[in-house]
Formats: C-alpha cells, sequence, structure tokens
C-alpha cells in the first residue's frame, strides 16, 4: 500500500456550488455546439493550470467564464459570480483569492458575448492510500 496526497478537483467543487446559487445559469465543463447564448447565459468552470504546490498543499487556477447574448449581462454576471467566490463567509473548502482580473470580449462562436474572471483556489491535498 502507498500513501499518496492528491490534489482536490477544484473547478468541479466550484461548479457544483454555483449551480446551487444560481440556478438560473447553465454552468458546464466545456461548452459544445447545441449552446445558444439566445436561449440562456451559460458559465464554464475549467482548470486553468497550478501555479504553485508543495507535497502536501496545491493552488490551482480556475476560470470562469460567462457566455451571455449581451456585454453588460455577462460582465455583471462574471463580476457577481468572482465576488460570490471571494467572500470569505461562504465555504467552497477552498482558501480562494483574487487571480486575473476581468476579460470581457465579443465572441465569434455563439455571436454573444463572454467575460472571464479567475480566482486561485488552495487547499491541502487529500491524503489516500493506494494499493
Amino acid at each position: 500500500m502507498v500513501e499518496i496526497f492528491q490534489q482536490r478537483d477544484a473547478p468541479t467543487v466550484i461548479r457544483k456550488g454555483l449551480r446551487s446559487l444560481f440556478p438560473a445559469y447553465r454552468f458546464v465543463a466545456r461548452t459544445n455546439a447545441t449552446m445558444d447564448v439566445s436561449a440562456g447565459v451559460f458559465v464554464t468552470v475549467i482548470g486553468d493550470g497550478t501555479p504553485s504546490e508543495s507535497a502536501v498543499t496545491s493552488s490551482e487556477n480556475v476560470r470562469i467564464t460567462v457566455y451571455s447574448r449581451y456585454e453588460p449581462d455577462a460582465r455583471e454576471i462574471a463580476t457577481i459570480i468572482d465576488g460570490v467566490l471571494l467572500n470569505p463567509s461562504i465555504n467552497w473548502g477552498f482558501s480562494i483569492s483574487p487571480g486575473a482580473g476581468l476579460i470581457s470580449a465579443p465572441d465569434d462562436d455563439t455571436g454573444g458575448h463572454v467575460a472571464s474572471v479567475t480566482v486561485v483556489a488552495s487547499s491541502p491535498k487529500i491524503e489516500r492510500k493506494i494499493s
């Protein structure tokens, strides 16, 4: 039997938490051709690299991208999600700190607009025994 310390899956934990807080939006791991901004807002929550780690702790960049028909809506939703993630009174199971600032742009693929924020989720790794 071998003991390991495994990095936690911050994007999945955050995606599930945001789904419960914002049920009006679709939170997904990736987009596909059937997603249409005219049918409503959708949001991707993905890992965007691991800037630092040690044997027992790690930090992971988590990028949240809002897809909307209109730029002001995409920006507002992205900044609200950023504020919720950075709120220390909400227990995400991670220490969440700001990452890259807000990025907003037209999206040629959907014909709408996107707005992205990045946070850094840090936590102890999960201790596991594998055989």
